[in-house]
């Protein structure tokens, strides 16, 4: 591996794994992401999703986060945002060059969203905080025709993988920040969120 490599490009799988996972499946659009946060509700959540257009090449970035949330919210959402980035900006001027509705291929390092994706696009509910964003998600399959296939890839096991763990720990990272709580008053001091509210007696 190259010394150029971040500390953390700890690779679990060749890259020619997943190279011919990806190659021998039918996408024109390929997501991966990767969210950051906890098994609970305890802190804030990033995300980050990189989208890659196959017959064009054409490669972007999206990301955000939650203020609190946990890692499954979080790595939903960065496919959430991402599938309606697509349909908002480029999934229709697509579709009519192809002549058809997209196929778009999600791979994902969290074994859990693999594993619960057919019985959540099919419209079964998985538990948990999930199910809003996964009816999101079938919202968009379902309005515009999109195939969409799930598939697991281990965690750093492609140097895009690598690029949106970081991105999304990075938004976790500046959610958390307890300033973006507060508000300037006009003396000049800063003030919590919580002053705002009334004590309850």
């Amino acid at each position: 591996m190259s010394a150029n490599l971040p500390k953390n490009a700890c690779f679990d799988v060749s890259p020619e794994m997943i190279a011919s996972m990806v190659k021998g499946s039918e996408w024109d659009i390929l997501l991966l992401g990767d969210g950051s946060g906890t098994g609970d509700w305890s802190m804030a959540g990033g995300w980050a999703c990189a989208i890659i257009e196959r017959e064009s090449d054409v490669r972007s970035c999206c990301w955000g986060g939650w203020s609190m949330c946990d890692i499954i919210v979080a790595e939903l959402s960065a496919y959430l945002q991402a599938l309606m980035e697509i349909e908002a900006l480029r999934g229709k001027s697509l579709g009519r060059q192809f002549g058809r509705p997209l196929k778009i291929l999600i791979v994902t390092d969290n074994s859990v969203v693999a594993t619960q994706s057919q019985l959540a696009l099919s419209g079964g509910r998985v538990g948990g905080a999930t199910n809003p964003i996964w009816a999101g998600i079938r919202q968009i399959v379902t309005s515009t025709g999109t195939s969409l296939a799930f598939r697991f890839a281990p965690r750093r096991s492609t140097m895009l993988n690598v690029l949106v763990d970081q991105v999304a720990g990075r938004l976790r990272r500046v959610v958390s920040d307890s300033k973006l709580g507060q508000y300037r008053a006009k003396d000049g001091s800063g003030r919590a969120l919580k002053s705002l509210n009334p004590k309850s007696r």
